[in-house]
């Protein structure tokens, strides 16, 4: 896979030829490699850190502006500071899967993009490939806004049936929530509960919409003295004792002015947290390798306007090592701001709140715990269509993409992750779909029996 990475990449940071790194592909990747130094208490808390890691905090402007995706086989398992490698242009510009699909239309290939589409359901064929049944094309809606996720969305537009045939096979690339939604639709799933909304079953597959993984996130806060000013600081990878695997499982950013508190329905509040300090410090938290896969994506409906059921259901399994994992990290942070010198420390720590304490080592018990249950949130939801082989019973998709015990339907987004792939799963997201790519060409190649002829 880190082939598949150097021939995607399109480096904007480092010199040509760079070992583990492409120069010549489409995925745009920046780093600010001449990133300022640091100052103010910003400087004093990556200081910190810095000892508590063994590093030299002279060396902490090198330390920020130094490449995170260097090559080394020991690299998941060295903790440190580093700067970040976003997916952008060399001007700082974003780039996504919106950039290439773009791209891909202007250069003449023959893609056609519907931005007034909702596909509702997978067509197969009266007639089997072998013993599967056998996918031929794709019922849709046509018109604007016709999903409830859409804050414009209206009841009263059903918009107009269609249907797109497909020559050879269909490829569903809904994400880590609309995926699985869409092979429920279809027939696709636990038998159950397609029964449970008369949906005829065409193939049972139990982990369709199951086994869903998020990365757990909160942020650390700390109130320090002096006026108030913005500065970002490096990024932190690192070990924990509990870490399930010897890997880093910790991934740490952080500044002065800096509170990430996530995305919360308009109907919720956060814990009715009171307006920030004017001179606050946040390291916002992400926690690797979740131990929960109790996630799950279902049905509310028949309806393919409904949005479906979604719950992460965080802490319902591995609880003792994620949760150990981020009380860890906290008392980490609480010793990191106890230790900031005048004039900014030291930094009285906020959140969690911890009204009698902590102990010496940072630790605050159940008032830790009971904090991260009500403030963990996630953003980049995987594995909901998870791969394996066709004997595992959770998994959907085979390794080349395909549906097990369907001819003609692929799955290719992030949903098929087995477990989640790191902190950030976009750029594993765009491999896996060059991957597929190689795949489908490859298999293209190979006469079948079992083409649909669409009219």
């Amino acid at each position: 896979m880190r082939k598949i990475f150097e021939r995607i990449e399109k480096n904007n940071y480092l010199p040509a030829g760079t070992p583990g790194h492409g120069f010549t592909g489409w995925f745009q990747t920046m780093l600010q490699t001449n990133a300022p130094a640091l100052s103010g208490v910003t400087a004093a808390v990556m200081n910190g850190f810095a000892t508590a890691f063994g590093k030299t905090p002279s060396t902490m402007t090198t330390m920020i502006r130094s490449d995170p995706n260097f090559l080394d086989a020991k690299r998941d398992w060295t903790d440190g500071i580093w700067g970040l490698a976003s997916h952008q242009r060399s001007n700082g510009q974003r780039y996504s899967s919106r950039d290439y699909v773009q791209d891909t239309i202007s250069r003449g290939f023959p893609l056609t993009l519907s931005q007034t589409s909702l596909a509702t359901k997978v067509m197969f064929s009266n007639a089997s490939c072998g013993a599967k049944p056998r996918a031929t094309g794709v019922s849709y809606l046509f018109g604007k806004s016709l999903y409830k996720a859409d804050p414009r969305y209206n009841s009263n537009n059903k918009g107009e049936t269609r249907i797109a045939t497909a020559r050879k096979e269909v490829i569903i690339s809904g994400g880590t929530f609309n995926s699985p939604q869409l092979l429920l639709l279809s027939g696709i799933g636990d038998q159950e509960q397609l029964k449970k909304y008369d949906i005829p079953v065409i193939k049972h597959l139990p982990g369709v919409g199951n086994n869903m993984q998020d990365n757990q996130e909160m942020p650390i806060m700390g109130q320090y003295k002096g006026s108030s000013s913005f500065g970002q600081g490096g990024y932190i990878m690192y070990k924990t004792k509990h870490s399930p695997d010897g890997e880093r499982d910790v991934f740490l950013m952080q500044g002065s002015g800096f509170a990430f508190r996530g995305f919360w329905p308009a109907n919720q509040t956060n814990n009715n947290l009171p307006a920030e300090p004017a001179n606050m410090y946040g390291v916002s938290l992400v926690k690797n390798h979740p131990q929960n896969t109790k996630g799950y994506v279902r049905l509310k409906s028949k309806d393919p306007q409904d949005t479906p059921a979604i719950n992460f259901m965080h802490y319902a399994e591995g609880k003792e090592t994620d949760m150990g994992a981020i009380k860890d990290t906290i008392a980490l942070v609480r010793k990191v701001y106890s230790g900031v010198p005048s004039p900014s420390g030291p930094i009285a720590s906020t959140e969690p709140p911890c009204p009698a304490g902590p102990d010496k080592d940072g630790y605050c018990g159940q008032a830790d715990e009971d904090w991260i249950t009500a403030q963990t949130f996630g953003h980049h939801p995987t594995s909901t269509n998870p791969m394996g082989r066709e004997d595992n019973p959770i998994a959907v998709v085979d390794n080349r993409f395909r549906v097990h015990g369907i001819a003609g339907l692929r799955v290719v987004d992030a949903s098929v992750f087995p477990r989640i792939p790191g902190i950030f799963p976009v750029v594993a997201t765009f491999m896996i779909s060059e991957k597929a790519s190689d795949v489908l060409v490859e298999d293209a190649k190979i006469p079948s029996t079992c083409v649909f002829n669409a009219p």
